[in-house]
C-alpha cells in the first residue's frame, strides 16, 4: 500500500491536496487521518482518494489504514505546508489617492505582506518609454529626475505562491518661482493691459487661475 499526493512538498497554506491510496486487493476499507506536532484528526471520507486543505503551516503526517476481511495495513507519508504570500502592498510617503510628486524627489518604497514566509521581493519601475528598471530587496529608494507617468510594481514570491501590487506615480516639474508681469506699468482707464505669468523653468502640467 502506498500514498501519492497530487502536489509535491512543500505546499502553501489553504492549498487543496489530493491524497490517493495505491494498492492491489479487493474489498478494501479506507481510514484516513492527519497528524502534526499538536493534534491528530480523522478525516470523514472513507474512499480511496480524498482531498484536504491545510489552513496552517507545519509538518504533517498523513496516515492511511487499509483493511479488508483478511487484515489491515497502515502506511504514512509526510507533507510540509508553508505560509503562502497574501496581501502584498507598497508603503511610502506618497498618497495613492493623489500620487503626484515633483521632479528631483527621492522616495523610499517598502513592500508589505499580510502573510508569507521565506519569500523574495523584486521591483519593476517603468515609465512607458524606456526599459523598466529592476531592483531586489524589501525596500528601494529612487530619485525621480524626469517628468512622466511611472508604474511601480512589487512582486513577492516563495516556493508555493506569489503576489504582486502596482501603483502609479505622476512626476511633474514643480513651480518654484512665480511672478506676474504686465505689459505696462502705467495705464489709462479703459486701457487693456496684458498680464503674463512668469514661472520657473521646468514646470509642466500647469493650470492657471486668475
Amino acid at each position: 500500500v502506498t500514498i501519492t499526493f497530487d502536489k509535491p512538498s512543500p505546499i502553501g497554506t489553504n492549498d487543496e491536496l489530493t491524497m490517493t491510496a495505491g494498492l492491489i486487493g479487493t474489498g478494501e476499507r479506507y481510514s484516513w487521518s492527519i497528524v502534526n506536532t499538536t493534534t491528530q484528526y480523522q478525516l470523514t471520507e472513507s474512499t480511496k482518494s480524498v482531498k484536504h486543505t491545510f489552513p496552517s503551516k507545519g509538518d504533517y503526517t498523513v496516515v492511511l489504514e487499509v483493511s479488508n476481511d483478511l487484515g489491515s495495513v497502515t502506511v504514512n507519508k509526510t507533507i510540509t505546508v508553508i505560509e503562502a504570500v497574501t496581501g502584498v502592498a507598497i508603503s511610502s510617503l506618497i498618497d495613492e489617492n493623489y500620487p503626484y510628486i515633483a521632479t528631483g524627489t527621492s522616495v523610499t518604497f517598502t513592500s508589505a505582506v499580510e502573510t508569507g514566509e521565506n519569500y523574495a521581493t523584486s521591483w519593476s519601475l517603468a515609465d512607458g518609454v524606456s526599459s523598466a528598471l529592476t531592483f531586489s530587496g524589501s525596500s528601494l529608494t529612487h530619485q525621480f529626475m524626469a517628468s512622466g507617468t511611472y508604474t511601480l510594481t512589487v512582486t513577492v514570491q516563495n516556493s508555493v505562491s506569489s503576489g504582486t501590487y502596482s501603483m502609479t506615480i505622476y512626476v511633474e516639474g514643480a513651480v518654484t518661482s512665480l511672478a506676474v508681469i504686465p505689459d505696462t506699468t502705467l495705464a489709462q482707464t479703459g486701457q487693456v493691459v496684458t498680464i503674463t505669468a512668469n514661472y520657473s523653468i521646468g514646470a509642466d502640467s500647469l493650470y492657471f487661475e486668475w
